[in-house]
């Protein structure tokens, strides 16, 4: 199983990592540090499983600059490309913020237009603030690969 981690922040992107090679040794890791960088290896890779960021900067960054200005709802943009250019992947949010951008969109409004608009790839939402974030985020991609066995279609 090929692992997409689309996430900017160095040290919650080390931590989900360590728990995905804990829990599911034989997983194969990448990741992406930018919107940018993200939907490149999107397009570019095969993935079973992507684990996305709401909020990324829109390059990857890196001494001299801060990657540009930060998308805040960067993961929804990505999950609406993906749906656009059939981009068929379970792709789960894992965020550490409840409200984003200027106009306050709280993560439920964004959860029920994931519901609506994209649950076709959308498999869920984790709040990364939360100390129970492991668990939650072991029973979706629990549930994932039992569908993904289900269908014949995961390794």
């Amino acid at each position: 199983m090929r692992i997409l981690v689309i996430e900017d922040n160095h040290s919650k992107l080390k931590k989900i990592k360590a728990f995905l090679e804990k829990n599911y040794p034989t997983v194969s890791v990448h990741d992406a540090m930018s919107y940018t960088a993200g939907l490149r290896r999107l397009y570019d890779e095969n993935w079973d499983l992507i684990l996305l960021d709401m909020s990324l900067p829109v390059y990857d960054m890196n001494i001299q600059d801060t990657g540009g200005d930060k998308k805040s709802i960067a993961g929804k943009e990505i999950m609406k490309r993906m749906l656009h250019r059939k981009v068929m992947v379970p792709t789960i949010v894992v965020t550490q913020f409840d409200i984003f951008g200027d106009r306050g969109i709280t993560i439920d409004a964004l959860n029920e237009e994931f519901e609506k608009t994209l649950s076709s790839i959308w498999k869920g939402t984790v709040n990364y603030e939360k100390s129970s974030w492991t668990i939650s985020l072991k029973k979706i991609i629990d549930e994932i690969i039992g569908e993904e066995n289900d269908k014949g279609t995961c390794s």
